[in-house]
Protein backbone atom coordinates (compact mmCIF):
# COMPACT_ATOMS: atom_id res chain seq x y z
CA UNK A 1 0.00 0.00 0.00
CA UNK A 2 2.75 2.41 0.97
CA UNK A 3 4.74 1.58 -2.16
CA UNK A 4 1.64 2.11 -4.32
CA UNK A 5 1.08 5.53 -2.77
CA UNK A 6 4.70 6.53 -3.39
CA UNK A 7 4.51 5.31 -6.98
CA UNK A 8 1.34 7.26 -7.79
CA UNK A 9 2.67 10.34 -6.01
CA UNK A 10 5.78 10.18 -8.16
CA UNK A 11 3.70 9.77 -11.33
CA UNK A 12 1.51 12.76 -10.51
CA UNK A 13 4.55 14.83 -9.59
CA UNK A 14 6.18 14.03 -12.95
CA UNK A 15 2.94 14.92 -14.75
CA UNK A 16 2.73 18.27 -12.94
CA UNK A 17 6.38 19.09 -13.67
CA UNK A 18 6.00 18.01 -17.29
CA UNK A 19 2.85 20.12 -17.71
CA UNK A 20 4.64 23.15 -16.28
CA UNK A 21 7.62 22.68 -18.62
CA UNK A 22 5.45 22.28 -21.73
CA UNK A 23 3.29 25.25 -20.69
CA UNK A 24 6.24 27.66 -20.62
CA UNK A 25 6.34 28.28 -24.42
CA UNK A 26 2.64 29.12 -24.45
CA UNK A 27 3.01 31.43 -21.45
CA UNK A 28 6.00 33.08 -23.14
CA UNK A 29 3.96 33.64 -26.33
CA UNK A 30 1.10 35.12 -24.32
CA UNK A 31 3.50 37.45 -22.50
CA UNK A 32 5.26 38.45 -25.73
CA UNK A 33 1.97 39.29 -27.44
CA UNK A 34 1.41 42.25 -25.09
CA UNK A 35 4.98 43.58 -25.17
CA UNK A 36 5.97 46.68 -27.12
CA UNK A 37 8.78 46.80 -29.67
CA UNK A 38 11.55 47.89 -27.33
CA UNK A 39 10.87 44.87 -25.09
CA UNK A 40 10.87 42.45 -28.01
CA UNK A 41 14.31 43.58 -29.18
CA UNK A 42 15.85 44.17 -25.77
CA UNK A 43 18.96 42.30 -24.66
CA UNK A 44 17.28 41.78 -21.27
CA UNK A 45 15.24 38.58 -20.95
CA UNK A 46 12.04 39.50 -19.13
CA UNK A 47 9.04 37.22 -18.75
CA UNK A 48 6.52 39.88 -17.74
CA UNK A 49 5.94 43.03 -19.85
CA UNK A 50 7.01 46.39 -18.47
CA UNK A 51 4.34 48.49 -16.80
CA UNK A 52 3.58 51.69 -18.77
CA UNK A 53 4.79 54.91 -17.13
CA UNK A 54 2.98 57.73 -18.98
CA UNK A 55 4.79 61.05 -19.25
CA UNK A 56 2.95 64.28 -18.47
CA UNK A 57 4.88 66.35 -21.00
CA UNK A 58 6.12 65.60 -24.49
CA UNK A 59 8.66 65.73 -26.07
CA UNK A 60 10.82 64.08 -23.44
CA UNK A 61 13.83 61.82 -23.00
CA UNK A 62 13.06 58.24 -22.00
CA UNK A 63 15.35 57.66 -19.04
CA UNK A 64 14.13 54.05 -18.67
CA UNK A 65 15.26 52.86 -22.10
CA UNK A 66 18.83 52.05 -21.01
CA UNK A 67 18.05 51.31 -17.37
CA UNK A 68 19.27 47.70 -17.51
CA UNK A 69 22.60 48.42 -19.22
CA UNK A 70 25.45 47.08 -17.11
CA UNK A 71 29.03 46.02 -17.76
CA UNK A 72 32.70 46.51 -16.92
CA UNK A 73 34.18 49.97 -16.31
CA UNK A 74 30.75 51.60 -16.59
CA UNK A 75 31.26 54.13 -13.78
CA UNK A 76 34.66 55.14 -15.13
CA UNK A 77 33.48 55.54 -18.73
CA UNK A 78 30.11 57.32 -18.56
CA UNK A 79 31.48 60.76 -17.74
CA UNK A 80 34.09 60.57 -20.51
CA UNK A 81 31.55 59.29 -23.02
CA UNK A 82 29.31 62.22 -22.14
CA UNK A 83 32.15 64.62 -22.90
CA UNK A 84 32.84 62.88 -26.22
CA UNK A 85 29.16 63.17 -27.13
CA UNK A 86 29.10 66.90 -26.39
CA UNK A 87 32.25 67.41 -28.48
CA UNK A 88 30.91 65.44 -31.45
CA UNK A 89 29.04 68.39 -32.95
CA UNK A 90 25.60 66.88 -32.41
CA UNK A 91 23.00 69.49 -31.36
CA UNK A 92 20.11 68.60 -29.09
CA UNK A 93 16.63 69.94 -29.86
CA UNK A 94 15.81 73.01 -27.78
CA UNK A 95 12.69 71.47 -26.23
CA UNK A 96 14.24 68.49 -24.39
CA UNK A 97 16.00 68.54 -20.98
CA UNK A 98 19.68 68.76 -21.92
CA UNK A 99 21.08 67.20 -18.72
CA UNK A 100 18.91 64.09 -18.96
CA UNK A 101 19.55 63.81 -22.69
CA UNK A 102 23.35 63.87 -22.40
CA UNK A 103 23.26 61.39 -19.51
CA UNK A 104 21.17 58.94 -21.53
CA UNK A 105 23.35 59.43 -24.60
CA UNK A 106 26.40 58.48 -22.51
CA UNK A 107 24.70 55.27 -21.34
CA UNK A 108 23.57 54.54 -24.89
CA UNK A 109 27.09 54.97 -26.22
CA UNK A 110 28.36 52.64 -23.52
CA UNK A 111 25.78 50.03 -24.55
CA UNK A 112 26.70 50.49 -28.22
CA UNK A 113 30.41 50.03 -27.48
CA UNK A 114 29.68 46.92 -25.41
CA UNK A 115 28.18 45.37 -28.54
CA UNK A 116 30.78 46.48 -31.06
CA UNK A 117 34.20 46.53 -29.40
CA UNK A 118 36.20 43.29 -29.15
CA UNK A 119 36.35 41.55 -25.79
CA UNK A 120 40.12 42.03 -25.63
CA UNK A 121 39.65 45.81 -25.64
CA UNK A 122 37.44 45.57 -22.56
CA UNK A 123 39.98 43.32 -20.83
CA UNK A 124 42.64 46.01 -21.33
CA UNK A 125 40.72 48.38 -19.06
CA UNK A 126 38.86 51.68 -19.25
CA UNK A 127 41.69 53.65 -20.98
CA UNK A 128 41.71 51.17 -23.89
CA UNK A 129 37.93 51.34 -24.23
CA UNK A 130 38.00 55.13 -24.14
CA UNK A 131 40.71 55.24 -26.82
CA UNK A 132 38.54 53.05 -29.04
CA UNK A 133 35.50 55.20 -28.26
CA UNK A 134 37.27 58.27 -29.60
CA UNK A 135 37.48 56.53 -32.98
CA UNK A 136 33.83 55.45 -32.96
CA UNK A 137 31.90 58.31 -31.36
CA UNK A 138 30.90 60.96 -33.89
CA UNK A 139 27.82 63.09 -34.54
CA UNK A 140 26.10 60.30 -36.48
CA UNK A 141 26.60 57.79 -33.67
CA UNK A 142 25.37 60.27 -31.04
CA UNK A 143 22.33 61.11 -33.19
CA UNK A 144 21.44 57.42 -33.54
CA UNK A 145 21.71 56.83 -29.79
CA UNK A 146 19.71 59.95 -28.99
CA UNK A 147 16.92 58.95 -31.37
CA UNK A 148 16.42 55.74 -29.39
CA UNK A 149 15.52 57.72 -26.24
CA UNK A 150 13.95 60.82 -27.80
CA UNK A 151 10.15 60.71 -27.61
CA UNK A 152 7.69 63.04 -29.32
CA UNK A 153 4.39 62.71 -31.19
CA UNK A 154 4.88 63.26 -34.91
CA UNK A 155 1.94 63.68 -37.28
CA UNK A 156 2.31 62.86 -40.95
CA UNK A 157 -0.16 62.59 -43.80
CA UNK A 158 -3.92 62.36 -43.32
CA UNK A 159 -5.57 60.48 -46.19
CA UNK A 160 -9.22 59.74 -47.01
CA UNK A 161 -10.72 57.24 -49.41
CA UNK A 162 -14.19 56.83 -50.89
CA UNK A 163 -16.10 53.63 -51.57
CA UNK A 164 -15.09 54.10 -55.21
CA UNK A 165 -11.39 53.99 -54.14
CA UNK A 166 -10.82 57.68 -54.80
CA UNK A 167 -8.07 58.74 -52.41
CA UNK A 168 -6.76 62.14 -51.35
CA UNK A 169 -4.21 63.57 -48.93
CA UNK A 170 -6.00 66.17 -46.80
CA UNK A 171 -4.38 69.56 -46.31
CA UNK A 172 -1.60 68.81 -48.80
CA UNK A 173 -1.47 72.48 -49.80
CA UNK A 174 -0.58 73.55 -46.23
CA UNK A 175 2.54 73.19 -44.04
CA UNK A 176 2.17 70.27 -41.66
CA UNK A 177 1.83 72.52 -38.61
CA UNK A 178 -1.22 74.18 -40.22
CA UNK A 179 -3.10 71.10 -41.38
CA UNK A 180 -4.96 70.85 -38.08
CA UNK A 181 -6.22 73.66 -35.83
CA UNK A 182 -5.06 73.51 -32.24
CA UNK A 183 -8.12 74.00 -30.01
CA UNK A 184 -6.12 73.73 -26.77
CA UNK A 185 -3.23 76.19 -27.20
CA UNK A 186 -2.42 76.56 -23.47
CA UNK A 187 -1.33 72.94 -23.29
CA UNK A 188 -0.27 72.05 -26.83
CA UNK A 189 1.44 73.41 -29.94
CA UNK A 190 2.17 72.16 -33.45
CA UNK A 191 5.60 72.68 -35.03
CA UNK A 192 6.95 71.82 -38.45
CA UNK A 193 9.40 68.94 -38.07
CA UNK A 194 11.56 66.62 -40.13
CA UNK A 195 12.17 63.02 -39.16
CA UNK A 196 14.64 61.02 -41.27
CA UNK A 197 14.18 63.61 -44.05
CA UNK A 198 10.40 63.16 -43.92
CA UNK A 199 8.39 66.36 -43.27
CA UNK A 200 5.75 66.16 -40.55
CA UNK A 201 4.40 68.07 -37.55
CA UNK A 202 5.57 67.71 -33.97
CA UNK A 203 2.85 67.82 -31.32
CA UNK A 204 4.28 69.24 -28.10
CA UNK A 205 1.96 69.06 -25.09
CA UNK A 206 1.86 69.51 -21.33
CA UNK A 207 -0.90 67.69 -19.45
CA UNK A 208 -0.09 69.51 -16.22
CA UNK A 209 -2.21 72.30 -17.76
CA UNK A 210 -5.17 70.00 -18.50
CA UNK A 211 -5.97 66.42 -19.47
CA UNK A 212 -6.96 66.84 -23.14
CA UNK A 213 -5.44 68.04 -26.40
CA UNK A 214 -7.85 68.68 -29.27
CA UNK A 215 -6.86 69.13 -32.93
CA UNK A 216 -9.47 69.55 -35.64
CA UNK A 217 -10.22 70.92 -39.11
CA UNK A 218 -13.00 70.87 -41.67
CA UNK A 219 -11.62 69.62 -44.98
CA UNK A 220 -12.85 69.83 -48.56
CA UNK A 221 -13.41 66.42 -50.13
CA UNK A 222 -12.85 65.39 -53.74
CA UNK A 223 -15.98 63.20 -53.54
CA UNK A 224 -19.39 63.32 -51.90
CA UNK A 225 -19.14 62.86 -48.13
CA UNK A 226 -21.81 60.13 -48.30
CA UNK A 227 -19.25 58.04 -50.25
CA UNK A 228 -16.66 58.25 -47.47
CA UNK A 229 -15.11 54.91 -46.55
CA UNK A 230 -12.03 55.46 -44.42
CA UNK A 231 -9.48 57.93 -43.06
CA UNK A 232 -5.85 57.16 -42.26
CA UNK A 233 -3.28 58.98 -40.14
CA UNK A 234 0.43 58.30 -40.49
CA UNK A 235 2.05 59.13 -37.16
CA UNK A 236 4.72 58.28 -34.63
CA UNK A 237 3.57 57.94 -31.01
CA UNK A 238 5.70 58.91 -28.02
CA UNK A 239 5.32 55.77 -25.88
CA UNK A 240 3.28 57.60 -23.24
CA UNK A 241 0.21 55.34 -23.52
CA UNK A 242 -2.11 58.32 -23.69
CA UNK A 243 -5.25 57.75 -25.78
CA UNK A 244 -6.01 59.09 -29.24
CA UNK A 245 -9.67 59.32 -30.27
CA UNK A 246 -11.15 60.36 -33.61
CA UNK A 247 -14.51 62.02 -34.27
CA UNK A 248 -15.85 62.58 -37.79
CA UNK A 249 -18.63 64.94 -38.82
CA UNK A 250 -20.22 64.61 -42.25
CA UNK A 251 -23.68 64.87 -43.82
CA UNK A 252 -25.10 66.36 -40.60
CA UNK A 253 -24.05 63.38 -38.48
CA UNK A 254 -21.29 62.63 -36.01
CA UNK A 255 -19.24 59.41 -35.96
CA UNK A 256 -16.96 58.31 -33.11
CA UNK A 257 -14.21 55.69 -33.04
CA UNK A 258 -15.32 52.63 -31.12
CA UNK A 259 -11.98 52.47 -29.28
CA UNK A 260 -8.91 54.59 -28.66
CA UNK A 261 -5.44 54.27 -30.15
CA UNK A 262 -2.85 53.97 -27.38
CA UNK A 263 0.24 56.13 -27.92
CA UNK A 264 2.46 53.10 -27.27
CA UNK A 265 5.78 52.40 -28.98
CA UNK A 266 7.75 55.04 -30.86
CA UNK A 267 7.88 53.79 -34.45
CA UNK A 268 6.00 55.22 -37.40
CA UNK A 269 2.82 53.43 -38.40
CA UNK A 270 -0.55 54.14 -40.02
CA UNK A 271 -3.81 53.92 -38.10
CA UNK A 272 -7.04 53.41 -40.05
CA UNK A 273 -10.59 54.34 -39.09
CA UNK A 274 -13.44 53.28 -41.35
CA UNK A 275 -17.20 52.98 -41.67
CA UNK A 276 -18.88 49.72 -40.62
CA UNK A 277 -18.69 47.12 -43.38
CA UNK A 278 -18.90 43.41 -44.08
CA UNK A 279 -15.18 43.19 -43.29
CA UNK A 280 -16.01 43.74 -39.63
CA UNK A 281 -17.53 40.25 -39.51
CA UNK A 282 -15.07 38.48 -41.79
CA UNK A 283 -12.07 36.33 -40.91
CA UNK A 284 -9.66 39.10 -41.91
CA UNK A 285 -7.19 40.39 -39.35
CA UNK A 286 -8.88 43.54 -38.08
CA UNK A 287 -6.28 46.25 -38.62
CA UNK A 288 -8.76 49.13 -38.50
CA UNK A 289 -11.01 50.87 -35.99
CA UNK A 290 -14.71 51.16 -36.74
CA UNK A 291 -16.44 54.56 -36.72
CA UNK A 292 -19.88 54.32 -35.11
CA UNK A 293 -22.68 56.82 -35.70
CA UNK A 294 -23.21 58.92 -32.55
CA UNK A 295 -26.14 61.08 -33.57
CA UNK A 296 -27.24 63.96 -35.79
CA UNK A 297 -27.50 67.68 -35.04
CA UNK A 298 -27.99 70.92 -36.92
CA UNK A 299 -24.53 72.13 -35.90
CA UNK A 300 -22.68 69.20 -37.45
CA UNK A 301 -20.97 69.62 -40.82
CA UNK A 302 -23.61 69.00 -43.49
CA UNK A 303 -22.02 70.29 -46.69
CA UNK A 304 -21.90 67.24 -49.02
CA UNK A 305 -18.32 68.05 -50.01
CA UNK A 306 -16.89 68.69 -46.55
CA UNK A 307 -15.91 66.62 -43.54
CA UNK A 308 -14.63 67.60 -40.12
CA UNK A 309 -12.01 65.54 -38.31
CA UNK A 310 -11.34 65.96 -34.60
CA UNK A 311 -8.38 64.23 -32.98
CA UNK A 312 -8.70 64.15 -29.19
CA UNK A 313 -5.73 63.02 -27.09
CA UNK A 314 -6.68 62.24 -23.50
CA UNK A 315 -4.20 61.80 -20.68
CA UNK A 316 -3.80 58.29 -19.39
CA UNK A 317 -5.48 57.90 -16.00
CA UNK A 318 -2.24 57.09 -14.16
CA UNK A 319 -0.37 60.14 -15.48
CA UNK A 320 -2.47 63.03 -14.23
CA UNK A 321 -3.80 61.77 -10.95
Amino acid sequence: MFRTTIRWTGIYLLLVVGSAVFSLPFLWMASTSVKVDRELFSRELRFLPLAPVPATTSPYVDSAYFQYVEGPHKAALLGELGLLARASGFALPDDVPAGTAWDQIAVGLYERLSRTLPGDTWKDGAPAVLAAARRHVDAAAVSEVFSSTHRRVLLGQIRVRSRQFEERELGADRPFDQRLDNETPPRARLLNWTDSKMPCASLDYDFSEGSRVVLSRTFDLPFDASEFQRVQLNFRPDDTWHELWLTVERNGKRYVAEKAVALANFSWYTVTWQEPSADDHSTKIKSWIVLREAGAAAGYVSDPRKMKLTFDIGASVCSCS
